[in-house]
């Protein structure tokens, strides 16, 4: 990837999170629960314990289901330049809103907080994201191979994301449960 790219990326990225702080901190309105319109499931993974397993993983795979094939058509009838820019200041703008909120909320542990929201889950879904993107730049670059190209749009993203759900129904749960006993 280019020096120029990465640069874009990166300004797009903080210019994200500093909307998603200024957003946080300047509304009045703003409360933690406002989070779950982005599907952030912070405080149903906190109470995990007191949800079924099973029932979690349901909402999980019901949630980013939704996601998944919404971005999917939106990636197919996009510009990749600007999908990838897209979500990455809506991603830095997120980011920005629930380290502001839980750091309002929870004083330093809610930063600790804050990053155990968003690991391991959070990285398969970006690889999965970049994965798309990446297969479809090949796609358009390539016309004789559409098929194969499409083929894996779909099906490499959907596999990051099936794990990228099982980490976040089994594993940041009690991630973010220990951070919230220390």
């Amino acid at each position: 990837m280019s020096e120029k790219r990465i640069s874009w990326l990166i300004l797009t990225c903080f210019t994200g999170i500093i909307t998603g702080t200024v957003l946080a901190n300047t509304a009045g309105l703003m409360k933690a629960d406002f989070l779950y319109i982005f599907a952030v499931d912070q405080y149903s993974a906190a109470g995990w314990l007191q949800q079924a397993r099973k029932d979690f993983l349901f909402y999980l795979l019901r949630q980013r289901g939704i996601q998944f094939v919404f971005f999917c058509v939106l990636g197919f009838l996009g510009n990749p330049a600007i999908i990838v820019l897209l979500g990455v200041f809506f991603g830095g703008m997120i980011w920005g809103m629930i380290l502001s909120l839980e750091t309002i909320r929870l004083g330093i542990q809610g930063m600790l907080f804050a990053v155990s929201l968003f690991f391991p889950h959070s990285l398969l879904y970006i690889i999965a994201f970049g994965s798309f993107i990446r297969m479809r730049w090949k796609m358009e670059e390539q016309s004789q191979h559409i098929f194969s190209y499409g083929v894996k749009c779909i099906v490499l993203p959907l596999l990051f994301t099936m794990v990228g759900i099982l980490a976040e129904g089994f594993v940041s749960p009690l991630l973010i449960q220990w951070v919230m006993r220390s």
